[in-house]
């Protein structure tokens, strides 16, 4: 009865704007969408590695960050140790004065610690045919990636005006004590995540499927999926939810209304991007194994491929 009735909340929510957030369910709703666009030799290949679904995986990489021992993730084991350093991985906190923002790698903690860096970081473990990459890193490298795809595409998660990527921006929402960057966390949520995590994300995934046009993710070569999609967060952020905050901090139905199509955006672009990178991933990993002088194509993977993103801009 209980899972009903939040299946019957999370549809009237729907029902208005479709739209969540990135609270685990919204995770959970990239990583479904991303799968439903994969071919099916890219999802034998996912569900090979990972022993489960994107969905099995799609908040594994926050979970570590909080655990004390080591947990299962779909099919293997995560040793919060090995993932200590993680953290800044989720996000890159751009200055809100940022003019150019075409060397991300400058903006980037260190040269390498950011959430652009370390999708590519993950990117690369991927694709590497070589032995010495174990089954586990690559199965972490696909569960970090996953989750990230989801963050990079979180305004908050690609901007900074000295309050923490919108954390020490305090405001009300529908008269509850809040910060911005909780707040779109989880905009249209309830702030349980253990209990959101139990949802079910097919409603969601097929309210943003709905509206889907493949070409609004269409990346602008497939090297620079992540710095698009941070470029975009952070404009998003500067021009449109910063100024709203500065009209006004208490905030209501109506923000929600007004911001909710651009959640929905987001994680309608996180899912097709990421469904892009794996069948770019899976492509190319599987040519680099063939030994003969002229690599065969993946005909399903080719296809899928076109229709997220023109031949021209393929690897």
């Amino acid at each position: 009865m209980k899972k009903r009735l939040l299946a019957a909340s999370a549809a009237c929510l729907l029902s208005a704007v479709p739209s969540r957030a990135w609270g685990p369910l919204g995770h959970k709703a990239v990583a479904d969408v991303a799968e439903s666009w994969l071919s099916e030799s890219t999802r034998e290949r996912v569900r090979e590695l990972l022993g489960g679904s994107l969905s099995d995986v799609s908040n594994c990489a926050d979970n570590v960050m909080f655990a004390r021992d080591p947990f299962p993730c779909a099919g293997f084991t995560l040793d919060p140790a090995a993932f200590a350093g993680t953290k800044p991985w989720h996000y890159i906190g751009i200055p809100i004065g940022t003019t150019d923002l075409s060397d991300m790698k400058a903006l980037c903690k260190n040269g390498k610690d950011c959430v652009v860096a370390a999708i590519k970081a993950q990117t690369a473990v991927l694709k590497d045919p070589s032995p010495h990459v174990t089954k586990l890193q690559r199965q972490s490298a696909l569960m970090l990636l996953v989750h990230l795809m989801g963050d990079v595409h979180q305004p908050f998660h690609a901007i900074d005006d000295g309050d923490w990527g919108g954390n020490a921006k305090k405001l009300t929402f529908k008269g509850a004590a809040k910060n911005l960057h909780m707040l779109w966390d989880d905009l249209v949520m309830v702030e349980d995540w253990k209990e959101q995590a139990t949802w079910d994300a097919k409603p969601l995934v097929e309210a943003l499927e709905r509206p889907l046009d493949p070409s609004s993710a269409a990346p602008r070569s497939y090297r620079d999926v992540g710095e698009q999609a941070a470029a975009e967060s952070f404009v998003i952020a500067k021009d449109i939810v910063y100024p709203a905050y500065a009209r006004s901090q208490a905030l209501d139905q109506a923000y929600q209304e007004q911001m909710q199509p651009i959640v929905g955006r987001r994680l309608t672009q996180a899912g097709l991007r990421l469904a892009f990178a794996l069948e770019s991933i899976f492509l190319r990993y599987d040519q680099a194994r063939l030994s003969s002088a002229a690599p065969v194509r993946n005909a399903a993977a080719e296809r899928a491929l076109g229709m997220i993103c023109p031949a021209a801009l393929r690897p």
